[in-house]
């Protein structure tokens, strides 16, 4: 390593490097060029922090960075800043087809050359934080939320829909797909995808219950119970800070279960805890406060009415992780592949074997599905369960959720698939 002498102390956040020269840029409008052992300082017509500095193989060398600035390298070694709209910042820049692409904290994306520029819409309002490309292409601009898009010569292709934070359940609200995930994140469907809403909370939540048309309740890790309206999403208090795993509500009251065997029930405002002991984590729920059946560890089925629980009889040693009930009857699934029906007197064994299943419910043809690690989705019919294709690139699926339209699959990786209902219901 050779210690090169630099005259400045400004942070630098950008190099770029083609031939002989590297330039690099920082705050405090600091460009230098860098030249074997030498170091020189180049003046610019700005005090800004410039966040970006990049081109082609040859051509004009560009930077960019704070209050839209945007600064040309001309062939004498000055630098004149361009004309551009607007005052948000720029955060990278990069060749891009021959041409050179700058990317903004407000979603634009400006190709440039000479001294001309022009906006590529690219259907995105949030920032994009970095750019990279070259002369044949392709270009790649990644951005918040987990947005991933690429320049293809007179258009912007966006490749991933919005966030890839890991999903864990979905409702809706007025019509449009609401997701909660990891970290407290709760994404909102749309016109152009997925958008991040502020949440109250950076606790993961692994389930939304569907209050009415215009509320939801999500709850999840540490005991957090978040109130999810149209203009905000509100952390409620609760009376524990153990872990809740999932739910089930009339529309008024709320049944919540978690680890160590918590339960909590009532109005969200005032919900009342209690643990049943020896049970373990129970991890999903399904029915009503006043009828709900409720599975866990160690193969654990809980009926809960409007006074108390019973333990139902079933024996199996697997954790279940997810239960459907309808009017067909009820079944669960969990690890090691294993689905059961649960009737009133026990559990029968439909099927083990093969990763571990996170979700479990109806289908677009009404069928009933099981879903899990590895992608894994697996449907039942007249000879069984049996896997049927369905692409999620190998991502967990943690979630299947029905709209009054369609039928999603949810999970890791931001991954969700949609598929219409052509069940007739």
């Amino acid at each position: 390593v050779t210690r090169l002498e630099v005259a400045t102390r400004a942070d630098l956040l950008s190099v770029f490097s083609r031939g002989e020269q590297t330039f690099v840029a920082g705050a405090e409008g600091t460009v230098l060029r860098i030249e074997g052992r030498g170091v020189a300082s180049e003046t610019v017509p700005v005090q800004v922090t410039l966040r970006g500095i990049g081109g082609c193989a040859d051509g004009s060398v560009y930077a960019v960075g704070d209050e839209g600035v945007v600064l040309r390298r001309l062939r004498d070694g000055s630098w004149r800043q361009l004309r551009v709209e607007g005052t948000e910042a720029f955060t990278g820049v990069s060749c891009d087809h021959g041409r050179v692409a700058a990317v903004r904290r407000d979603g634009e994306i400006r190709l440039l050359s000479g001294d001309r520029s022009v906006v590529l819409p690219s259907g995105f309002d949030r920032a994009w934080y970095g750019v990279s490309g070259g002369r044949e292409g392709p270009t790649w601009v990644v951005g918040a939320g987990g947005r991933l898009a690429s320049i293809e010569e007179d258009h912007v292709r966006t490749r991933t829909a919005g966030p890839t934070v890991p999903i864990r359940d979905l409702g809706a609200m007025g019509g449009a797909l609401v997701a909660v995930g990891e970290w407290g994140r709760i994404l909102r469907q749309t016109e152009t995808g997925f958008a991040q809403v502020e949440s109250p909370t950076e606790a993961g939540l692994a389930a939304a219950l569907q209050m009415n048309e215009g509320r939801l309740i999500a709850l999840g890790d540490y005991g957090a119970v978040v109130d999810i309206r149209y203009d905000r999403a509100t952390l409620l208090p609760t009376p524990q800070r153990q872990s809740l795993r999932d739910g089930v509500t009339d529309g008024q009251t709320l049944l919540l279960v978690g680890v160590e065997g918590t339960v909590l029930r009532g109005l969200p405002e005032s919900l009342t805890a209690s643990r049943i002991p020896d049970v373990g984590d129970l991890w999903s729920a399904t029915g009503t406060p006043g009828d709900a059946l409720v599975v866990g560890d160690g193969g654990v089925v809980l009926h809960f009415g409007a006074n108390g629980f019973a333990r139902r009889s079933c024996d199996v040693e697997a954790t279940l992780r997810a239960v459907h009930r309808d009017a067909q009857g009820a079944w669960a699934a969990g690890d090691d592949g294993l689905i059961v029906r649960l009737e009133e007197d026990g559990c029968v064994r439909e099927r083990e074997g093969g990763p571990t299943l996170h979700a479990i419910g109806r289908g677009p043809e009404g069928q009933l599905l099981a879903a899990g690690d590895d992608g894994v989705v697996l449907q039942r019919g007249e000879d069984g369960w049996t896997r049927v294709g369905v692409d999620v690139s190998g991502h967990s699926i943690r979630a299947i959720w029905r709209s009054d339209r369609y039928v999603y699959l949810a999970g890791t990786g931001g991954v969700l698939v949609r598929h219409i209902r052509v069940d007739g219901t």
